[in-house]
């Protein structure tokens, strides 16, 4: 005799009896349940949302981004246009864009410091020039909209947006080379010594509200939330943490694929600060110039692990979950 074992649906067993050797024989069936697959238990956390980031529960991970102006820019006209238009139009910007809006009262404070900054500008009725943009991939969709509708307007003037990310637009800035960057983080202290040290003045502008999101393969269906104190010890360089049992000892004994921006990132750096403070980063991940990398990565891979911004899972969540951030019980 031997037997063949089939699985039905995943409940039950069916064994497969036969003897050897003898044609006429019929195959006897035997049905036994399949072993039970212990399920995780669901941990109760707050996820990344429009209400989230905006009523500030989304915590640590909800942040402002920002476009950084040099002051001597703004003494153009054709600058000064545009950054009113960018700044007066942030909100449809941002929503269109799949950003939360600024909140009234922190637009209010961006127009009278914009009011304050362009007094005595002189606008001509036909503007000409360009303006030149840069910096963070996250705050690049909310300047390339507010570029294109612009430029509908005023049509003597150009506005290429480029990408370089946050570091690599603030050294660009520094060295005098835009009139505007982006930056989803604020400037960091080096930066501001070395605009200083080139006499570069500048007016940051908040212009949008966000929240960083980890996200997960959709046939993860043990990790729906993560504490901070999780996530940093994933995350902190010499971690132990290697496989998702080590994180959840219900959860599988797989390893975590990590998947995270490049460092020259204003995202990286946020995340890095908020989750590990002075702490640095384990470095044996995937980094990444491109968020779809990073989308790319985690669909392609059940046990993997990323993060990004919000606008970018939103336009992403069917094919990923988002992990939510719970507060220890």
């Amino acid at each position: 005799m031997f037997s063949r074992f089939v699985a039905i649906s995943g409940l039950f067993t069916v064994s497969l009896f036969t003897s050897l050797g003898c044609n006429e024989a019929s195959p006897t069936l035997s049905l036994t349940k399949a072993p039970e697959t212990p399920t995780a238990p669901k941990i109760k956390g707050v996820a990344p949302s429009q209400e989230s980031i905006a009523n500030g529960t989304y915590v640590p991970l909800s942040r402002t981004i920002y476009i950084y102006v040099k002051k001597s820019s703004l003494q153009r006209p054709e600058v000064a246009t545009f950054v009113k238009y960018y700044v007066e139009n942030a909100e449809r910007f941002a929503r269109q864009a799949g950003y939360v809006p600024l909140t009234t009262e922190m637009l209010e404070t961006q127009l009278s410091t914009l009011n304050s900054a362009t007094q005595g500008v002189a606008t001509p009725r036909t503007l000409r020039g360009s303006v030149t943009v840069d910096g963070s991939s996250t705050v690049g969709p909310i300047s390339i909209l507010a570029s294109e509708s612009f430029q509908q307007i005023q049509l003597g003037v150009t506005v290429p947006v480029e990408i370089s990310g946050t570091g690599g637009g603030f050294r660009k800035f520094a060295a005098g080379e835009l009139d505007i960057t982006g930056a989803s983080r604020q400037i960091k202290s080096s930066e501001a010594e070395e605009c200083a040290k080139n006499g570069i003045e500048y007016i940051p502008f908040s212009v949008a509200l966000d929240g960083i999101t980890i996200v997960v393969n959709p046939r993860n269906d043990w990790c729906n939330a993560l504490t901070v104190d999780q996530i940093k010890s994933l995350w902190i360089e010499g971690s132990e943490v290697d496989t998702w049992q080590d994180l959840h000892p219900s959860w599988p004994e797989e390893p975590i694929s990590l998947f995270a921006p490049d460092q020259d990132s204003g995202t990286f750096d946020f995340f890095t600060e908020a989750i590990l403070g002075d702490e640095p980063c384990r470095s044996d991940y995937r980094d990444c110039i491109r968020d779809e990398v990073i989308q790319k990565g985690v669909v392609n891979d059940r046990f993997a692990l990323g993060y990004f911004g919000f606008a970018y899972y939103e336009e992403k969540k069917l094919l990923l979950n988002a992990v939510e951030i719970a507060t220890p019980e």
